[in-house]
């Protein structure tokens, strides 16, 4: 017991001596932010200590002193965001105020810790016009990027100050939707590209599919897709989105037969005048293992155009490859003993008819989108 109680005072020993030495450290660096709030924790546990206390008031003085230095130097500056700086140099002054006075150790070292609400506001009502001006200069851009750009300056400017102007809302949303990329989508019918009919398919699941991924598009926040049923309506887009299933190429089924001849030694076990006799009786079997495989390929043909110019901004094809394949085996002849354990199942089923094509096909489908939203995600993430 003794010794676990030496060995805890020596690791608080440890710790106590670590905090210190890391504070004392941080303030020799010039980290006076940090020495503060070093010194802070050690007086929450110890109000009396010495080094914390001195380390405290030296670097509190220090910290104010250069803040000051720093404020004087921001506003004397031309950069275009220099009140930012000096907001987040006042903000950094409250929160070490607010340690200090969270602690009553540290109260009695630094019984005044200094506030300056009064000229952080004001800060805060200057950074806030300096963005908003940006923001309106930005706006005159007449781009997406610039106005992108201002949509960021505005929120800063309503973050800073809330309702410094009037107008805040009605400018984010103006610089919102200058910056939003309008995208028309249009789906082309199954039946202008391959005989329908012939396969009867319906294209419920596909158009489904494609919904769900343009309602994606519209949750990024400059990009606003929307389904058209008129290609040629392309009016109030910035881009056209088209999307057309080419091809749908069922393959013909593939049959594979193969021959196994598998043989084990079974245990046989005899009675004979009350006495059990064993023996290894060889087994032999001929198993044919079949196997019909059905290949479907298809591609979606996608192409972006600027309908202000025509010009194409993007052209490729989604390509994919659906297998419906199953195996089987009958027992020609032998003894069924001597499969082993993947031969009796393969024994156990049966022959199925392939999918409809309509399963293929949505099938198919399913795995064409995932290289669908790959590259368009690909094309849009600017946005």
């Amino acid at each position: 017991m003794f010794k676990k109680v030496c060995l805890f005072c020596l690791l608080l020993t440890q710790i106590v001596g670590i905090a210190c030495t890391s504070g004392k450290r941080a303030f020799e660096n010039g980290n006076y932010e940090r020495a503060i709030y070093l010194a802070v924790e050690r007086l929450r546990r110890n109000p009396d200590h010495t080094k914390s206390r001195q380390t405290l008031d030296k670097a509190y003085q220090l910290f104010i002193k250069r803040n000051q230095a720093d404020i004087q130097g921001w506003q004397a500056s031309v950069e275009p965001f220099k009140w930012d700086n000096v907001v987040s140099i006042y903000e950094n002054t409250h929160s070490a105020f607010d340690q200090i006075k969270a602690c009553p150790g540290a109260m009695e070292v630094i019984k005044n810790p200094l506030r300056f609400d009064t000229e952080l506001q004001n800060a805060r009502r200057n950074a806030s016009e300096g963005h908003y001006e940006a923001g309106l200069s930005e706006l005159q851009g007449d781009t997406r990027e610039k106005a992108k750009i201002a949509y960021t300056h505005f929120e800063k400017a309503q973050d800073y100050f809330p309702n410094l102007k009037s107008d805040y809302k009605a400018r984010l949303n103006e610089a919102k939707q200058k910056a939003t990329l309008h995208v028309a989508v249009w789906i082309a019918p199954l039946t202008s590209n391959f005989n329908l009919q012939k396969y009867q398919i319906t294209e419920g699941t596909w158009r489904n599919n494609l919904n769900q991924y343009i309602q994606e598009l519209d949750k990024k926040f400059f990009l606003d897709a929307e389904l058209i049923f008129d290609q040629n309506k392309q009016e109030d887009f910035d881009d056209i989105l088209k999307m057309a299933f080419t091809q749908f190429n069922p393959e013909p089924i593939q049959y594979t037969e193969t021959h196994e001849l598998p043989t084990d030694s079974i245990r046989v076990e005899t009675q004979l005048n009350g006495q059990t006799f064993v023996r290894y009786d060889k087994v032999q079997a001929d198993i044919n293992i079949r196997q019909k495989i059905a290949k479907t390929t298809g591609t979606v043909e996608i192409l972006i155009t600027d309908t202000e110019t025509g010009q194409i901004l993007f052209n490729q094809s989604a390509q994919g490859e659906y297998i419906w394949q199953q195996k089987w085996a009958l027992l020609s002849s032998g003894d069924i003993r001597a499969a082993n354990a993947t031969q009796k199942e393969l024994l156990n089923k049966r022959e199925e008819s392939p999918p409809s094509y309509q399963i293929i096909f949505d099938e198919l489908q399913a795995i064409l989108m995932r290289d669908i939203r790959k590259k368009l995600n690909e094309y849009y993430q600017q946005y």
